[in-house]
């Protein structure tokens, strides 16, 4: 009967049998005990962090299917244009990571706290269980669908021509029925959002939809002096563009769960941190990755006018930037002059270092969570707190064992776009870059073509010394020999 009875809930919600009555199968890989780390045991920083790999995507992968099932089957319209162009990026192949809905409902386990306290072989409760899990799936589907109907509306305010490696949708069926294709996904995700029928979840996603207009408009009406010299104005502008939705949402989880209000704080301080962290690394991104790994153009920002974290920073090293910034970014001369400061400075490992502590935040504030005698729920915990780099989408460019503990230079990003506007002053990156060779060993990597670039961009330019018998003597007996 048992047996029975966990096959249709099984089919009900989406949530493997073992999830439900037991440890779920990926928990061995997770969990070194029945009772979770305590914060005093965990290192948000790293060493543990660097002991195995959590691939968080794989341990919702069955639920994340569904979700994503139900996010085309919200796209169904009367009229056959607008279905069409409301699940235009919910579409196989360009409905993305999902990383949204991964975190989500990661959290949702993680808030699981109390389940060691209640029977689980009672019929009863496990029919709470799964309508608990059902309402938090329900916040992952909301949550992406204002986040899509956001990026469709950005697309239409940037006159963007992509959106995850292929035409964005304003650029397909125009701007009116793109915007028509948002406004339409946002009043879904309300109406969804309604069902729930917990006035304090609404009044969190609705201020998350607020915040989202709030900060797309500080970024098109900030004057020159305020979002070229205030960090404080673009932190601000960066939690409500970028954070102020996950971190809403991931409240929104722990308070389904009957969680106390400082639980559902650190629940939010995750999502707030995770988002301040993504955004930093995808200014980053802007200027060191390809438009072939971005889904987008590279540096877009700076060609718009925007100013992201990495000039910020390189403003105050050079305030001669200013000047540049001022005169605006028409001008492809202009850009060309303010990459040449950029990379002068320590504009990008300053804007890594930001990354780096908001992702520690992030994991410390998992690590504050309540112990639990679960191992679902310290399954839940470890894959937040240890898949950060996964999450943050750090694979293609920072190695992920360093989980930003370090700074650590990635050679094979070096190597790319960046080359056209190498400066003297990137020498220095560059030997700090060739101690990865020396130190690390990684697989997959093409490092002879790779230091072989390396060498030769070196080779026009004065390599200084920056350690005593370390990079810069290796490098200098290396350029030697060959």
């Amino acid at each position: 009967m048992t047996v029975l009875f966990s096959r249709v809930i099984t089919r009900i919600s989406g949530t493997p049998r073992k999830t439900l009555f037991g440890c779920p199968q990926h928990c061995q890989s997770l969990v070194f005990s029945t009772s979770c780390l305590s914060s005093t045991d965990s290192n948000p920083k790293g060493d543990a962090l660097l002991q195995e790999k959590v691939d968080p995507f794989s341990l919702v992968a069955d639920e994340i299917s569904l979700v994503s099932k139900r996010l085309r089957s919200s796209a169904v319209a009367k009229v056959p244009e607008l279905a069409s162009a409301a699940g235009y990026l919910f579409k196989e192949g360009v409905e993305g990571k999902r990383t949204c809905s991964t975190v989500l409902l990661l959290m949702a386990t993680a808030m699981d706290i109390h389940r060691s306290e209640s029977p689980l072989n009672c019929i009863g409760n496990t029919l709470r269980i799964i309508e608990l899990r059902r309402r938090q799936q329900l916040i992952a589907e909301i949550t992406e669908m204002i986040h899509v109907a956001s990026l469709i509306h950005d697309d239409v305010l940037d006159d963007a021509d992509t959106r995850r490696g292929i035409g964005s949708l304003n650029s397909v069926v125009g701007n009116k029925l793109a915007v028509l294709a948002g406004d339409f996904l946002l009043f879904r995700a309300l109406g969804a959002l309604a069902s729930l029928k917990n006035t304090v979840v609404v009044s969190l996603l609705v201020t998350a939809v607020e915040n989202l207009v709030t900060g797309e408009t500080m970024q098109m009406a900030a004057t020159i002096e305020q979002h070229c010299s205030s960090m404080e104005y673009y932190m601000q502008k960066t939690y409500y563009k970028t954070a102020s939705l996950i971190s809403n949402s991931c409240k929104a989880i722990a308070l389904l769960s009957d969680q106390t209000p400082g639980v559902a704080m650190l629940a939010f301080e995750y999502g707030k941190n995770l988002g301040l962290a993504y955004q930093f690394i995808d200014d980053i991104l802007d200027f060191t990755g390809t438009s072939a790994s971005l889904g987008k153009g590279s540096l877009s920002d700076i060609r718009q006018g925007i100013i992201t974290a990495p000039i910020l920073f390189a403003m105050e090293e050079f305030p001669q930037l200013q000047a540049v910034i001022e005169q605006g970014f028409n001008n492809p001369a202009n850009v060309d002059t303010a990459l040449e400061y950029l990379w002068k400075s320590h504009g990008i490992q300053r804007t890594r270092e930001l990354a780096t502590k908001h992702a520690n935040l992030a994991a410390a504030a998992i690590d504050s969570l309540p112990e639990s005698s679960s191992m679902d729920v310290c399954g839940g915990k470890k894959s937040l707190s240890w898949s950060l780099p996964s999450l943050l989408g750090l694979g293609r460019q920072i190695h992920q064992s360093s989980y930003l503990v370090e700074e650590q230079l990635d050679p094979f990003s070096l190597v790319g776009n960046r080359l056209r506007s190498m400066v003297v002053a990137e020498v220095l990156k560059l030997a700090s870059a060739a101690e990865y060779f020396f130190k690390m060993e990684v697989e997959g990597k093409r490092f002879r073509p790779t230091v072989l670039l390396l060498i030769a961009t070196a080779l026009n330019v004065h390599i200084p010394d920056p350690t005593v018998g370390g990079v810069g003597d290796t490098l200098k007996t290396d350029l030697r020999t060959r």
